[in-house]
């Protein structure tokens, strides 16, 4: 069996990453990394991370159409999240 070889090693460091997401719109990949309150955003265009702090826990985020904001659960309940002005509208 051949080995497959990645072809970008995205240098990361998480504790824990997880909740890989696509965005096509773009071109970025999203996860969170839950242990240390963070979301992550590799750009693929520019190959560039942006790490996002929290403040609280994200257990899963999701993109919502024709917005840049994200549907999140945080540990305290669901809010519309703003990733850049860290803004955030209750939901639940």
């Amino acid at each position: 069996m051949l080995a497959m070889k990645p072809f970008r090693i995205i240098g990361a460091q998480n504790i824990v990453g997880e909740g890989i997401l696509w965005n096509s719109r773009h071109r970025q990949l999203w996860w969170t990394d839950i242990q240390v309150l963070r979301l992550h955003c590799y750009d693929w265009t520019s190959e560039s991370l942006t790490i996002h702090d929290t403040t609280e826990r994200v257990g899963s985020f999701a993109f919502v159409a024709g917005s840049d904001r994200l549907i999140t659960a945080f540990a305290s309940g669901i809010a519309l999240y703003d990733v850049h002005s860290q803004k955030l509208e209750w939901l639940a």
